[in-house]
């Protein structure tokens, strides 16, 4: 019996009176493991089949015997062929998860414990989220061609990888005390690898694509999992970056399923979809959005926005295309409250957005663009009920390179005698 037989069996069981009921289609689709489009098509179906007013005909009322049945039944087979026919011809997004990726993982909805609504939450007040982007995995990073400032490969990249999630942990439980918070948001926001769009990382990464890939994705999980033991569940928004498409040029057809980011988040979806504890939310488009209580996100990895070579960095390209993003989903009223961006390799907290740092840090190409060095660092804050976004930190993915003197005072200054 194929899907389609299946749906049209479990409808016939129901009531006509519930078949529109959005429980019921989603229960139907989980059951016959298929889209709720495919039950909304076989419903359809099934209703057209009728003239206006008639009841279905359950499959307790079936009579082998009678002639109208049996023109019923014939007609409903020849929907049925023609939905087959056209599906084969047209697969939707949805199918080319389940069909093609074989996905278990249910990618589309926000986790029930993200608040939603302005009311008090039985875990508090606050829900920590934080950002984590342009880790670019397998890029390496040589200390002589940047006057030492800086070593990255995959095994430095797994340690700091381990760094941000000890550093995450120890400011939400030692540094902001006394919390029980309900779960962690951790947003991926792109070019989580290096990628071969550039000649000179392909001749340089650390590793091919495969290998640094499956190694990402390992190393991913395991964080995922450690943020989940350590704040019982974790909710991951995804975005695809630049640096991780596989066109030569920048798409707009099409662009996340060229693009190894997606295939990631899929994959590690996939992993971890036993695991309840963990849920995705993965962009098909440039961005992606969603409320945590009344505040509303929208992450872009950044890529959009041209420039930032200027005397004032990326502080002019992300303030004007911040503005003109703004206008445009204030257009078809996909408002937003604050915007967040990785891409520039730089925290930065201003007035509508967030912007992250990197996990690779200072390289060749932003020395040789005369950019102000910067530690590899990772945005971190809380959506408070009330008041929205507070709270911005900024988490090193290094450890301090001087010891920490204990008994240094709290505060210090050198005097000075007067001329």
């Amino acid at each position: 019996m194929n899907k389609s037989d299946i749906v049209k069996s479990k409808l016939l069981d129901l009531p006509r009176s519930v078949w529109r009921q959005g429980r019921v289609v989603k229960e139907l689709a989980r059951a016959a493991d298929c889209s709720t489009r495919m039950v909304r098509k076989v419903r359809e179906t099934l209703e057209k089949s009728q003239p206006a007013g008639a009841e279905i005909v359950t499959n307790e009322q079936l009579d082998p015997g009678n002639e109208d049945t049996l023109r019923l039944e014939v007609k409903i087979q020849q929907l049925e062929k023609e939905l087959k026919r056209a599906r084969k011809e047209k697969l939707t997004d949805a199918e080319v998860k389940r069909f093609i990726l074989k996905s278990r993982a249910n990618t589309d909805d926000v986790p029930v414990w993200v608040p939603r609504s302005a009311k008090i939450h039985e875990h508090g007040e606050d829900v920590p989220m934080t950002m984590w982007s342009d880790f670019h995995w397998a890029e390496q990073v040589r200390p002589e061609e940047i006057q030492g400032l800086n070593r990255f490969d995959m095994d430095i990249a797994a340690e700091r990888l381990r760094t941000l999630c000890d550093n995450t942990s120890y400011l939400l439980t030692d540094h902001l005390k006394g919390r029980d918070w309900p779960g962690i948001i951790v947003c991926l926001n792109g070019d989580m690898l290096s990628g071969d769009i550039h000649e000179e990382l392909s001749e340089t990464n650390a590793e091919d694509i495969g290998p640094a890939w499956i190694d990402l994705r390992r190393n991913l999980q395991s964080a995922l999992t450690l943020m989940a033991d350590r704040f019982g569940k974790v909710f991951v928004p995804c975005e695809f970056g630049n640096h991780t498409r596989t066109t030569k040029k920048i798409r707009h057809k099409k662009a996340a399923h060229k693009n190894l980011d997606w295939l990631l988040y899929h994959e590690l979806a996939d992993f971890m979809a036993d695991d309840d504890r963990i849920k995705f939310l993965i962009g098909e488009g440039a961005d992606v959005q969603f409320k945590v209580y009344d505040h509303t996100y929208r992450m872009t990895h950044g890529n959009q926005f041209r420039g930032g070579a200027g005397f004032i960095g990326a502080l002019a390209p992300v303030t004007r295309g911040e503005h003109k993003k703004r206008i445009a989903v204030q257009s078809y009223n996909a408002g937003y409250d604050t915007l967040l961006i990785g891409h520039f390799h730089q925290c930065m907290k201003l007035p509508r957005v967030l912007c992250n740092g990197s996990l690779v840090g200072y390289n060749e190409f932003a020395i040789n663009n005369n950019f102000s060095f910067d530690e590899p660092k990772q945005m971190l804050w809380l959506t408070n009920r009330r008041l929205g976004l507070v709270n911005p930190l900024e988490v090193y993915c290094v450890e301090p390179g001087q010891p920490v003197n204990d008994n240094s005072p709290w505060v210090s200054w050198e005097e000075r005698e007067s001329a």
